[in-house]
């Protein structure tokens, strides 16, 4: 174990805080390989080539990107506090969450979510859109996924198909978003 201290830059002004609103309303995902990363996540004529969702994944180069509206968030991530010596607590990141339900329950979607459900646990890569934020980086965020079709019982409630998205990785970076706000 190195002993670091990590002392990254911050901003502050009490007079006038910058706060966010919550909620991921759209995610974006691809397969997870080194060859579906973005050269500039920033860059909205990429993600508009990138962006397609119905062309199959090709034999080489990089794969379509999938866009999916909803309302998700990105729960606290878990942590292990471990005790050692001289009153210390050494800290292991767990995984971090993120549940997105989707309410456009097209045919097409219908589909979408059972081949998901029926894949089970898959690895995928993933961006994330809150506000005029899109998280992710270049790289996008690696992480294990698997859906599940939601038809509840009343008949007025809502079906929903529900992604859940679990990583140990990065988040990799927040940037302002390329994608035109709602």
């Amino acid at each position: 174990m190195a002993c670091t201290t990590t002392l990254p830059a911050v901003s502050f002004n009490d007079a006038c805080q910058t706060v966010e609103l919550g909620q991921v309303f759209k995610i974006f995902m691809t397969r997870a390989t080194s060859a579906d990363v973005l050269a500039d996540v920033t860059d909205l004529s990429e993600w508009t080539t990138r962006i397609d969702n119905a062309d199959p994944i090709p034999g080489s180069g990089a794969a379509p990107i999938r866009e999916l509206s909803g309302i998700g968030g990105w729960a606290e991530g878990e942590v292990t506090d471990i005790e050692i010596p001289l009153d210390q607590i050494f800290s292991t990141t767990g995984n971090k969450v993120l549940t997105f339900r989707v309410y456009d329950m097209t045919a097409t979607n219908y589909t979408a979510f059972i081949a998901l459900r029926d894949a089970g646990t898959t690895q995928q890569k993933i961006w994330t859109l809150q506000g005029t934020t899109i998280i992710g980086g270049d790289t996008g965020i690696n992480g294990s996924m698997r859906a599940d079709l939601v038809v509840p019982e009343g008949r007025t409630e809502l079906q929903y198909g529900v992604i859940t998205f679990t990583t140990k990785n990065s988040l990799n970076s927040a940037v302002a978003s390329p994608h035109p706000v709602l």
